[in-house]
């Protein structure tokens, strides 16, 4: 969302297969519910979805009416037009890295069931699955992205790579 929106209506994303948000607004949009009560991102569709904020502003998102149904929030610097950097809790038993055009994900024999998600930097869903096993490697093409990782709903890492070939 651009900096100077400041409304959304009720029911605005029903319907809509959101996969991230990408506020750019310090002040989180107010959220306006549709004649039956029913705010924007109402439900449970959105919740785990990740949405990112300027830096500084998470926690008046994490706050704010409509916003709260959201359980991941990543500061952000948004002076330019892309995620610059993306900031989640951090397992260190979790080694993501990119190699030869690879993302590279190395994970502890504890985890018991990771799954991934690799977003592009518009937003879409490039990848999605289950780690069998301890590592895991997908060819990317050249481009930014954010890896989120979670094992039982709980995203353990979140990182943004950039492959280069």
């Amino acid at each position: 969302f651009p900096a100077s929106l400041e409304y959304l209506g009720g029911t605005s994303f029903n319907s809509v297969p959101l996969q991230l948000i990408k506020s750019k607004s310090a002040i989180p949009p107010t959220c306006g519910a549709d004649r039956f009560g029913v705010l924007p991102f109402c439900g449970s569709t959105y919740n785990f979805i990740p949405v990112f904020v300027p830096k500084g502003s998470k926690e008046l998102y994490q706050n704010a009416t409509g916003w709260n149904y959201f359980h991941e929030f990543f500061e952000v610097d948004c002076a330019s037009a892309g995620v610059e950097t993306a900031t989640a809790s951090d397992d260190e038993s979790i080694n993501v890295h990119v190699s030869n055009g690879e993302l590279i994900v190395d994970a502890s024999s504890n985890m018991k069931q990771l799954s991934y998600q690799v977003y592009s930097i518009d937003g879409s869903t490039t990848a999605q699955g289950e780690i069998m096993g301890e590592s895991l490697s997908i060819p990317l093409q050249n481009g930014i992205y954010i890896v989120r990782l979670a094992e039982n709903s709980n995203t353990v890492k979140t990182q943004k790579i950039v492959v280069r070939n």
